[in-house]
């Protein structure tokens, strides 16, 4: 079961807490200094989505992604 899908059962609030558990490697350290340059106990999900998928992913994948999502909805 992916992340999202996980995810979906738990409330908006917590979400990018639970994600957060999860990195490991350089994802993690990317994570500590994004706590130290935002306040990340107000961040909401869209927030911490927008933060990540713009370090790890490119725009046209993430067009492609959501383009896809889309399409199982």
């Amino acid at each position: 079961m992916g992340i999202r899908k996980k995810l979906i059962t738990i409330g908006a609030a917590e979400k990018h807490w639970v994600a957060t558990i999860m990195l490991k490697g350089e994802a993690d350290l990317w994570w500590d200094n994004i706590r130290e340059i935002h306040d990340v106990t107000t961040m909401t999900w869209v927030e911490f989505e927008a933060l990540f998928f713009t370090k790890y992913f490119l725009e046209t994948d993430i067009e492609q992604k959501s383009t896809e999502f889309a399409e199982l909805v």
